[in-house]
């Protein structure tokens, strides 16, 4: 039973406080360097847009490959990636989704994680160009 259906129960019928927390650019960031540290991921991909950290009229210059979006206390996260050639995708996007689960938990205490949902943009060829040409 959530927190709101108790209140609710109980007469209850303001809402239920917010947990407050920040979508700060360090927080891209660490997610970001968290997804590029597991087996398989080559890059970040994906265009850049404006970070709304949450201030009206302030912008600032994304983390690419790097999407969360905030609604009603929960995060959804939308990740863009490119994998290096002959790894398994499903694990690769398992992994990523563990570790941001594990990240998030421990960075913003009491946030909810909605989704998140992997993106593979393209498969990168890791052979050096000499063996290439072989």
């Amino acid at each position: 039973m959530s927190d709101q259906e108790y209140r609710q129960r109980q007469g209850d019928s303001s809402p239920a406080p917010s947990v407050k927390y920040a979508l700060t650019r360090e927080v891209y960031e660490l997610v970001q360097s968290r997804v590029l540290s597991v087996k398989g991921v080559s890059r970040m991909s994906g265009a850049e847009s404006p970070l709304n950290l949450g201030i009206p009229g302030i912008r600032q210059k994304s983390v690419k490959g790097v999407k969360i979006d905030e609604d009603d206390g929960s995060l959804a996260m939308d990740i863009y990636i490119n994998v290096v050639y002959g790894a398994k995708i499903p694990q690769v996007a398992w992994d990523i989704q563990d570790i941001l689960k594990n990240t998030v938990k421990h960075a913003l205490k009491g946030v909810e994680i909605k989704e998140i949902n992997i993106h593979v943009q393209g498969v990168d060829n890791d052979k050096p160009e000499a063996e290439e040409q072989e």
